[in-house]
């Protein structure tokens, strides 16, 4: 009975720290965004108009106001810019950041995708 008790006992500690330490555990992902002329939320981000922004500062800005931490920020040349001036044709510049799992809906809801 007693050994009964006593590997109970390790079974349900065992889970317990399971359920602490296994679950919800944060993952570094990285995300891609395809920059638009002028349909990328964070165009608007600024909160001094008067100072000259770039475009790192204006994303900067607007993540924070969104409350999602993002690190190793890239914005590159990769793709031919559309032969359109639409706010919403591409201009051939792809942002790319690293940002924990716990951001990954607000991310994609705000149009980035998983860098496969």
């Amino acid at each position: 009975m007693k050994k009964l008790a006593n590997a109970s006992l390790k079974f349900i500690l065992t889970m317990a720290v399971f359920l602490v330490y296994g679950c919800d555990k944060e993952v570094d992902l990285e995300f891609r965004y395809e920059q638009t002329f002028c349909a990328d939320q964070w165009d608007n981000a600024a909160t001094n108009t008067m100072e000259m922004w770039t475009q790192e500062r204006f994303f900067n800005e607007f993540m924070e106001a969104e409350e999602i931490l993002f690190s190793n920020y890239e914005l590159n040349l990769e793709n031919t810019p559309e032969d359109c001036f639409a706010c919403s044709c591409l201009t051939g510049y792809v942002f790319y950041i690293t940002a924990s799992s716990d951001f990954e809906n607000e991310l994609k809801s705000l149009g980035f995708s998983l860098n496969e």
